[in-house]
């Protein structure tokens, strides 16, 4: 994507792209969600919403350090949310993935 070109939009080759080399375009990333887990003061009640969740991960990640809250994971990408998809799948009922625009 040519990032001057307002007219352009992410693609599903796009996500594919990013999803093979992820682990090197964000270093660290097992710190930087840490990092982010630490400041969410979630109770049982809450309902997390996640933007441009693509594979999942900080979904994932909320979930399992807290039991009982519910996600809600949105992406536009087919891609992602397939991935994303399949990654909460084992969280049953708190894990949704939808389309988002």
């Amino acid at each position: 994507m040519d990032e001057n070109d307002k007219t352009a939009t992410w693609s599903e080759a796009a996500s594919e792209q990013y999803a093979r080399m992820a682990a090197a375009a964000v270093p660290r990333r097992r710190e930087q969600l840490a990092s982010l887990l630490a400041l969410l003061p979630l109770d049982a009640s809450a309902r997390v919403v996640e933007l441009a969740a693509g594979e999942g991960l900080l979904s994932e990640a909320i979930l399992r350090a807290f039991p009982a809250v519910q996600v809600l994971a949105l992406d536009g990408s087919a891609v992602m949310r397939a991935t994303c998809q399949e990654r909460l799948q084992h969280y049953g009922d708190r894990a949704q993935v939808a389309d988002f625009d």
